[in-house]
């Protein structure tokens, strides 16, 4: 996948697609099973949205966040798509409570990306993919939709 990233900061959405059910230890979290269906990981980049996001799309390295257990476990291409917006609000949280508030989706694994706030969790899980992608709320910042396979 070739795109082209803002150096500066912001918040994004990963949505990764998972062909069949996989069992997974996530870190220090665990051991969960993860349904066949779109997973929508939400996360800030206050160092730049360029290098965190090139980082969960790199292959065969450490494993640092929660996201890239699960996105290294799923076959080329892992990330479906990737949202953005640009700017210095943290908007992970907004987008994990806006996702989580569909119907149709649900919170998988508790704790998932969320260590340093108090969502239930910034991965969202959903049987179907999302019709179009979703705006964080209270912002009026225009959503960038960089790729769709």
């Amino acid at each position: 996948m070739k795109i082209t990233l803002p150096t500066g900061p912001g918040s994004y959405v990963l949505v990764l697609r998972l062909l069949d059910p996989i069992s997974l230890t996530i870190g220090k979290l665990g051991e969960f099973q993860f349904d066949a269906g779109w997973y929508h990981y939400s996360g800030s980049a206050m160092g730049g949205l360029r290098g965190r996001i090139s980082s969960h799309l790199k292959r065969g390295q450490r494993l640092h966040w929660h996201i890239d257990y699960l996105s290294s476990s799923i076959t080329d291409p892992a990330i479906e798509e990737i949202w953005w917006v640009e700017g210095s609000t943290r908007r992970e949280c907004d987008w994990a409570k806006a996702l989580g508030s569909l119907r149709r989706t649900r919170h998988l694994v508790d704790g998932f990306g969320s260590s340093d706030c108090r969502c239930r969790s910034h991965l969202v899980y959903s049987p179907s993919a999302l019709q179009s992608p979703i705006i964080p709320p209270h912002t009026n910042q225009k959503l960038v939709q960089v790729y769709s396979r």
